[in-house]
This record gives C-alpha cells, structure tokens and sequence, in this order.
C-alpha cells in the first residue's frame, strides 16, 4: 500500500532519474579539478551524511514515539511495514552513498586517466540523485501520513 499516486515512481523514479542524468552528466560534464573536485565531494559527503542522520532519526521515531497518529499508523500494519522498509531502504542508500564518497575523496583522483575520472563522477552524481528523489519520495509519503491527522502541527 502507498501514498503516492504513482507507486512506480516512488519505487523506481530515484534509479531511472539518477542514472539518466549520470548518463547526461557521462557525455556532456568534463573531468572536475582542483577545487571544484573537493567542493563537489565535500557537498556530495556532506548531504549524504545529512541524509543518513535524518532518515536515521525518522526511523527512530517511527519505532519509539507514542504519538497518536503513530499509534494510528501502527494499526494500520501494510501501511506500517511499507513505511518502515521504504525508510530502510533509503537509509541503506544514504550510508553506501556516504561510504562511497568518502572512498572516492581518499582516491588520488588526478593521478587518474581522465576516462576513470568521468566514470567515477557520473556514478557520485547517479547515487546523489537517485538518494535525493528516494528521500523526497518518502518526506512526501510522511507529510501525506501527518496531514491525514488533524492533531498534528503539519495537519493544520
């Protein structure tokens, strides 16, 4: 059961986003130096590291607030167990995008042939994109849940 009106976007929308605009980034984008590289990897750390943090914390909260709204959502145990995977499943990404970013800011990036360079900045901008529309598509899902609660502050 999902909230959204388009359940294959919600499901694949990230992937297919993500590496269309790899694919675009693969043929159009040249290698970054110097510090447009380190600023890239430090924004694309940065928010991955936020990401995780945040969907971290909004699991927690869907396992330990006693709210009514979560009692409510609880009861309903589809909907409950599409929620607490689809957070998982984002969190999961999140933590492999940050793993992997700090892996690619260890690299000796310029020592590497300039194919190897566009390679690894399309896969970082693949995983960046496919993170950021999987972590909109569930803060969407849980403004949708929220409002359907009117004692709550986003339901007003």
């Amino acid at each position: 059961m999902t909230l959204n009106p388009n359940p294959y976007f919600e499901k694949y929308g990230g992937i297919f986003l993500g590496l269309l605009i790899g694919l675009v980034a693969y043929f159009f984008l040249k290698p970054l130096y110097n510090e447009r590289w380190e600023h890239f990897m430090s924004f694309a750390f940065f928010t991955a590291c936020g990401a995780t943090v945040y969907l971290g914390v909004m699991l927690l909260i869907n396992y330990n607030i006693e709210t009514a709204p979560m009692s409510k959502i609880r009861r309903r145990e589809l909907l409950y167990k599409h929620i607490i995977r689809h957070n998982l499943q984002v969190l999961i990404l999140a933590i492999v995008v940050s793993l992997f970013t700090a892996f690619a800011i260890n690299l000796n990036y310029y020592d590497q042939p300039e194919e190897y360079q566009k390679v690894l900045l399309c896969l970082i901008i693949f995983l960046l994109v496919w993170l950021v529309v999987d972590g909109y598509n569930l803060t969407k899902v849980y403004i949708l849940i929220f409002r359907k609660y009117k004692n709550t502050p986003l339901g007003r």
